[in-house]
């Protein structure tokens, strides 16, 4: 069997020679058309990489996949609260690339994670993709993220009315939890918060055991009036949600592609605003808002610099800041519609 590199069109030829010119009695020759990808991601952490021989700072390898601090130097040593990850993937398009990098680096960063004991996360970062065979013009696909910062909501007159209405409720375990949960970043912790949210709102049941001891269930007639059946029974049926996730299964916001979060959290509030008489308003536009971890895709696109302007993933960061900065008069890189190359690249 031969593995060979080839532009589509020497694969088109090589086919119709080997179709023509190949008997039974000869060799089988597989042609299989791979791509090679450079991938360049964004990590966010606050652990500095810094292995350091003879006054350079070394990055490591895991998997094919080169880990660097974002910037050093002998006098300042680690700058930046950023490392990149680097790897040539081969692939037949630049999706099936990203998914194989993505892939290993799900695997490999929770895990560095561990070990420096500090926030590290990818998820939510910028990345390039650059092919580096028949891309004579350089094109690049990138995923510019940044951060839209914070927009705060306003807590007024209506605001205190309701307050006044839930002042003396006793159910402090749930106003803990969500509380918590409104304070937290990341959908897996979130999610949990928010089942221990439920469970408090709806209170507890006492009942007894085969040996005459106490113990405390959530009350399911309170829980199926929050829920619903149907939500109900999805959470808390056989091998329902929240019992996989207590029990180890990973779950990430990209599960079923609902966003069980705020499904539950607008479901809370419609319960206050029947039970309590609140009048809370289940529209917000990005509910339970935080300071950090609020990212906006600005760009995400295929570029080609101009004259002979480095197409690696700090260069290009710093050059489009947002959509805007393609259409500068004095801009280092432009703009590809992405129609043209979503299919060929």
């Amino acid at each position: 069997m031969g593995v060979f590199c080839l532009s589509p069109w020497k694969r088109f030829f090589l086919g119709i020679f080997l179709c023509i010119f190949s008997t039974p009695l000869r060799f089988c020759v597989i042609i299989i058309y791979m791509n090679q990808y450079l991938i360049q991601q964004k990590i966010k952490t606050i652990a500095y990489l810094c292995i350091i021989k003879e006054t350079e700072n070394q990055p490591i390898i895991i998997d094919r996949i080169k880990f660097k601090q974002w910037d050093f130097n002998s006098r300042d040593g680690c700058k930046g609260d950023t490392w990149i990850a680097e790897s040539v993937e081969s692939a037949e398009n630049y999706r099936d690339a990203f998914n194989n990098f993505n892939k290993k680096l799900s695997q490999i960063v929770p895990k560095l994670a561990f070990i420096s004991q500090c926030y590290m996360d990818f998820t939510q970062e910028s990345f390039v993709i650059f092919k580096k065979n028949d891309n004579s013009d350089k094109v690049v696909f990138i995923h510019r993220v940044s951060d839209r910062g914070s927009t705060g909501l306003v807590f007024s007159e209506k605001e205190k009315k309701d307050f006044d209405k839930i002042e003396k409720n006793s159910k402090n375990e749930f106003f803990w939890y969500i509380n918590d949960c409104y304070n937290t970043t990341g959908y897996t912790a979130k999610l949990l918060l928010m089942f221990a949210s439920l469970e408090c709102l709806a209170g507890k049941e006492i009942k007894i055991d085969g040996d005459g001891m106490e113990y405390g269930v959530y009350d399911k007639k309170n829980m199926k009036k929050i829920l619903g059946d149907s939500l109900f029974n999805k959470f808390y049926g056989k091998g329902g949600l929240r019992h996989s996730l207590t029990h180890g299964r990973y779950i990430c916001a990209s599960f079923s592609g609902k966003n069980y979060v705020e499904i539950i959290h607008k479901l809370i509030l419609e319960y206050f605003n029947k039970e309590y008489r609140t009048k809370l308003n289940t529209n917000v536009v990005n509910p339970q808002r935080h300071p950090f971890s609020n990212a906006s895709y600005y760009v995400n696109t295929f570029i080609k610099p101009k004259n002979d302007c480095s197409v690696n993933i700090k260069n290009i960061l710093k050059n489009i800041k947002s959509a805007d900065s393609l259409s500068n008069s004095n801009a280092k890189f432009e703009l590809i519609p992405g129609q043209d190359l979503n299919s060929t690249y």
